[in-house]
């Protein structure tokens, strides 16, 4: 996952129970490789992680082919998947199903990849609980507002603590900061 977001739920996934994968232990194709890896019963499981059903176009899935042989040819025990952190098989985009070899077999979704890597019966329930008490903590602390207000006011915020501190906010001041920083 490169996107923001992505990032985040491998994070959670990790904390979940997967494991970040060490660099020279990963494997790659046209720039993609797997997120988190899940030891379990004596196998490597080694998953691409995507946040929603039809994230992959047809080039992407013929790269994840590629890696899934390629760390399957490394070790006997290793098991290349595609972890999708919701839904169901059936809501998947045909590009996928069509194009990844063993789809069937290959595809881990939804409550089943949450119970996969935390094995933990219904975690994706749990994780829901958590994110929802997490909401109504976050509302009762910020008085109802929302976060891209808080957004607004912290970027307001810097601007002003940048033109205290560089003088402006121009080519000058940025010049300033590099000089002070670099």
């Amino acid at each position: 996952m490169v996107t923001s977001w992505g990032t985040k739920v491998e994070k959670l996934a990790v904390s979940c129970g997967a494991e970040s994968i060490p660099r020279k232990e990963n494997v790659s194709a046209n720039g993609k490789k797997f997120d988190v890896k899940k030891e379990k019963d004596g196998k490597k499981y080694y998953i691409q992680v995507k946040s929603g059903l039809n994230t992959m176009n047809v080039g992407m899935v013929e790269s994840l082919n590629e890696m899934i042989e390629k760390i399957e040819e490394k070790d006997s025990k290793n098991v290349g998947l595609l972890g999708m952190t919701f839904g169901n098989k059936k809501a998947i985009s045909t590009q996928i199903m069509d194009n990844l070899i063993n789809a069937d077999e290959k595809i881990i979704i939804g409550n089943d990849f949450w119970d996969f890597i935390s094995e933990k019966y219904n975690m994706s329930e749990e994780l829901l609980n958590i994110v929802s008490k997490a909401a109504y903590n976050y509302q009762i602390k910020h008085k109802e507002k929302k976060i891209s207000d808080l957004i607004d006011i912290k970027k307001e915020e810097l601007l002003v603590q940048w033109e205290n501190t560089y003088g402006g906010i121009n080519k000058e001041s940025l010049k300033k900061a590099e000089d002070v920083n670099l």
